[in-house]
C-alpha cells in the first residue's frame, strides 16, 4: 500500500509538472544562453553552467526538496525561488540521455507510425511495426529492459529530445530528421495529452541530419513517440534527455525520489540565436 501510494503521488506530481510546462524547455524554463553560449539558467545557473546556491543541492549533492516542489507549480508558473544558502557545486548532474534506435530495414518500403515508449504495453513485445527493428544504445540493457523500468514505476519528463538519421542515402537522413513527430502521454486519472511537431533544420544549422527538439513531456508507462515515418533502409536515433527523474525506490537508501538534472550543453551556438 504505501509503494502504491507512493508512486501515485510521484506520478501526480511529475503530471503536474508535465501539464504546466510551456513546451520551452531548457532554453528559456530555467533561463536562457548568455552571450558566449554558455547556458545561464536563471533559476538553476550561474554564469558558468554549474548549479548556484539557491538550495537546490543539500550536502551530498542529492536535492533536498520532495515531490518536486522546484519543478513548476500546478498553474504552470515558476516556483518561488528557495532561501540561499551555501552548497557544493556539481558539474556531473548534467543530463545524459537515453538513446533509442529504429531501423527500417526494408531496402525499398517506407515504414508509417513507428511507435516508440508505450512501455506498459510494449515491454515484452515492442515490435508494431514490420521491418522495423528497436534497440537500446547503453551497454548491458535491451531495449526491452529499458521499456521495463519505465514501467515498473519509474517517471522522468524530458527536456530535450534529439533526432538523427543515417543511412547510405543522404537526402534521406536529411528528409528524416524533418518528418513529424508526436507525443502521447496520459495519466491513470485519463487526463491525455497529444502534441505534434514538424522538427525543421535552422537556418544556423551546420549539421543537416540533426536536428533538436526542446520541449519538456512526461515519460511515464503510457507516454508513446510516434515518428511518422521512417525513409527505406534508414536509421533513426533518438536521444531523450531527461530533466526530472522520479525513482520511488531511492527512498529505500534514504535519498529523495525526486532527481533533477541540468542542460546537457548541446548545440549552445544555435540556443544563443534562438
Amino acid at each position: 500500500m504505501y509503494k502504491q501510494n507512493f508512486f501515485n503521488s510521484a506520478a501526480s506530481q511529475a503530471n503536474e509538472f508535465f501539464h504546466s510546462a510551456d513546451g520551452d524547455g531548457w532554453g528559456n524554463a530555467f533561463g536562457d544562453v548568455d552571450a558566449d553560449g554558455d547556458y545561464e539558467g536563471a533559476d538553476d545557473y550561474d554564469a558558468d553552467g554549474d548549479y548556484d546556491a539557491d538550495g537546490d543541492y543539500d550536502a551530498d549533492g542529492d536535492y533536498d526538496y520532495a515531490f518536486g516542489d522546484e519543478m513548476m507549480n500546478a498553474r504552470g508558473g515558476k516556483s518561488r525561488r528557495m532561501a540561499r544558502k551555501p552548497v557544493k557545486k556539481s558539474s556531473s548532474q548534467e543530463s545524459q540521455p537515453y538513446i533509442i534506435t529504429i531501423q527500417n530495414t526494408h531496402t525499398a518500403t517506407e515504414a508509417v507510425d513507428v511507435e516508440v515508449l508505450a512501455a506498459l504495453t510494449r515491454q515484452m513485445n515492442p515490435s508494431t511495426t514490420a521491418n522495423v527493428t528497436w534497440s537500446y544504445n547503453l551497454n548491458g540493457i535491451s531495449y526491452t529492459e529499458f521499456l521495463a523500468w519505465i514501467a515498473s514505476g519509474n517517471v522522468f519528463s524530458v527536456g530535450q529530445t534529439s533526432l538523427v538519421g543515417i543511412g547510405s542515402n543522404a537526402t534521406h537522413n536529411q528528409a528524416q530528421v524533418q518528418e513529424t513527430v508526436s507525443i502521447n502521454t496520459k495519466d491513470p486519472n485519463g487526463n491525455a495529452v497529444t502534441r505534434q511537431f514538424i522538427p525543421r533544420i535552422d537556418s544556423y544549422q551546420y549539421q543537416q541530419t540533426q536536428t533538436d527538439i526542446w520541449y519538456d513531456f512526461l515519460v511515464n508507462s503510457f507516454t508513446s513517440l510516434k515518428l511518422g515515418k521512417i525513409y527505406p533502409a534508414t536509421t533513426v536515433k533518438v536521444y531523450l534527455y531527461p530533466k526530472v527523474k522520479i525513482n520511488q525506490f531511492r527512498t529505500l537508501a534514504g535519498k529523495q525520489a525526486v532527481t533533477k538534472y541540468g542542460s546537457p550543453r548541446t548545440n549552445l551556438a544555435l540556443r544563443a540565436k534562438r
